[in-house]
């Protein structure tokens, strides 16, 4: 991929990762209670990867071509990362959506909920 290609793209990836957290930080408070320790915790360290994202796109956009490898491959992992933490956000979104006390505790565990759809202790 082209330096300029790559650059623009990542400009792309930072906008829509800032807006995505946004979004989320704007529904925190439809989470329930019992979910919002963990809900807090998880954006807590997206915003935590949004500022390490934006210093690695800066070094990205000011880098020499000496250091292109090495940027831009250090900018594709804080994406993922950011990537991952989304997934974790929408876990948990997923399950207090449901709206079952099954699955807020599950938020709270890590484990997951029981089908309400099987026999207990199936």
């Amino acid at each position: 991929m082209e330096k300029e290609d790559f650059k623009r793209k990542a400009k792309e990836s930072i906008d829509e990762i800032f807006a995505r957290i946004d979004e989320l930080e704007a529904k925190k408070d439809v989470v329930f209670d019992k979910a919002k320790e963990e809900y807090q915790e998880t954006i807590g360290e997206l915003k935590t990867k949004k500022d390490e994202l934006q210093a690695k796109f800066k070094k990205l956009m000011d880098g020499s071509d000496d250091e292109w490898d090495e940027v831009q491959n250090a900018f594709s992992s804080a994406k993922d990362s950011l990537k991952e933490g989304f997934s974790k956000m929408a876990t948990i979104l997923k399950k207090v959506m449901d709206g079952t006390p099954e699955s807020n505790s599950s938020a709270q565990t890590g484990k997951p909920a029981d089908d309400p759809n099987q026999p207990a202790g199936a």
